[in-house]
């Protein structure tokens, strides 16, 4: 009888350690697929509205990613959000539009030749913490498109598209 108590106690341990393991390891990302992306952009930028389409493009159909978007130029709350980001993620030389997953991202835009196949990269490349908020994001690495443009929306507005 004593054996038999010692084999359920055992089993019993060995299920809560299991379990605990499972959740710590959903709790730190490492057990689910799932992506927040964020992207910062202007309304006005033509780069950014390339490298929006192509994002949706790619993602759509894909399950677990989130697309979370923050028009900077026209929005003061997301511009806000965007310079605190900029601060706390130490990024040295902002430009949009610029694309973050966990610890990877892009920022500029080409072409969805050049451009969209890093960007599939950046997405593909984020493994583990890859549903983290802003806040949560530190220490990026960034592939660095050889067309940006500024994250203050430029005064000469008789440009239209062609603003940046």
């Amino acid at each position: 009888m004593r054996k038999k108590l010692f084999y359920v106690f055992i089993f019993i341990v060995v299920i809560i350690a299991i379990s605990l393991f499972i959740l710590v390891m959903v709790k730190n990302g490492q057990g689910s697929n799932s992506k927040k992306i964020h992207i910062f952009y202007a309304q006005e930028d033509k780069r950014s509205t390339k490298a929006k389409e192509y994002l949706y493009e790619y993602v759509k159909g894909k399950e677990n990613i989130e697309v979370i978007e923050y028009e900077v130029w026209n929005n003061d709350e997301n511009k806000k959000m965007l310079l605190s980001f900029i601060e706390t993620a130490g990024i040295d030389s902002p430009a949009l539009p610029m694309i973050v997953v966990g610890n990877k991202g892009m920022i500029g835009y080409l072409s969805d030749s050049v451009s969209g196949k890093n960007l599939e990269k950046v997405i593909e490349s984020c493994t583990g913490n890859c549903d983290l908020g802003l806040e949560e994001i530190k220490n990026i690495e960034f592939i660095k498109e050889p067309t940006v443009c500024p994250i203050e929306k430029p005064k000469d507005e008789n440009k239209g598209d062609d603003v940046c």
